[in-house]
């Protein structure tokens, strides 16, 4: 039979190796942390725990050994004196910045959605994006047209209605009372094909809400400042025409014009249903 060991004893002999005393201020806080740990973990009725002199012993010891090895693993090492110099570490991919972050955008006028990358100061209104903080407004929105204005500040619809071709859409863009509009350009955006023009407005707004197009009953898009120039991108998804309007103002810096023009190519839309084509 093994003769029991006195743990009391050997604690005692570990302990005068290096410390003859054990400030009460160390067993006190050790017990106290124990304390509050324990209590973490009860479910049922709340109950002091009893400790003897020993467990005490105990607990003070293991924070004494948690101090020495902590303290070791601060000293600094010697790679070359063990074999030369470390192998090199391995470090974290990084994390994605704000501009690789893909934020979901609806497309005016339906329920559908779509993809986009908006940098860091852009906000993701669902239907509209902004960058306020690089000043001027800078926004855009994607959507479809279903008409425009024959009078704009009176609401009054296009008679007859916008036809259902890319090249309609340009036209009627060009001819909304109040506003000068450039010739339409073939360029690409978000992949596809598309015409691009721009409309403005030169000097203040000559009413509240002054109408650029509707996409549909009860929604509309309107000028919303002096001097707003409406960038228009138009093309067509699986048959389906689209819209991109951006608005500018003579001071919209040109960072945010750059970030726009990266924002409206990182677009993607949701997969289109069997048999439809998808960007040229």
């Amino acid at each position: 039979m093994t003769t029991p060991r006195d743990p009391e004893g050997l604690l005692s002999a570990y302990l005068a190796d290096g410390i003859d005393v054990l400030p009460d201020r160390v067993v006190d806080a050790v017990l106290d942390e124990a304390h509050r740990t324990r209590q973490r973990v009860v479910f049922g009725p709340r109950r002091t725990p009893v400790m003897n002199s020993t467990f005490k012993v105990i607990l003070a010891a293991a924070a004494v050994i948690a101090v020495v090895v902590a303290g070791i693993n601060l000293l600094p090492r010697n790679d070359a004196a063990v074999g030369g110099p470390s192998s090199p570490s391995t470090s974290a991919s990084p994390l994605p910045s704000s501009s690789q972050q893909v934020d979901r955008m609806g497309l005016g006028g339906t329920n559908q959605h779509f993809n986009v990358d908006l940098p860091e100061g852009w906000e993701n209104n669902e239907w509209v994006a902004n960058n306020h903080p690089l000043g001027g407004d800078t926004s855009f929105f994607v959507g479809l047209v279903d008409n425009t204005f024959d009078d704009p500040c009176a609401k009054v619809e296009r008679t007859p209605k916008v036809g259902p071709t890319v090249e309609d859409l340009a036209t009627a863009l060009g001819e909304i009372p109040g506003t000068t509009a450039s010739e339409p350009t073939q360029t690409e955006v978000a992949g596809y094909d598309a015409t691009y023009m721009e409309a403005a407005l030169d000097g203040p707004l000559p009413c509240a809400e002054f109408y650029w197009w509707q996409e549909g009953p009860g929604a509309q898009w309107w000028a919303v400042a002096a001097d707003e120039r409406l960038s228009v991108w138009i093309f067509e998804v699986d048959g389906q025409r689209i819209a991109i309007g951006a608005r500018s103002y003579p001071d919209t810096p040109q960072q945010a014009k750059d970030e726009l023009r990266d924002i409206l190519d990182s677009i993607v839309f949701d997969a289109p249903a069997p048999g439809s084509t998808g960007p040229s």
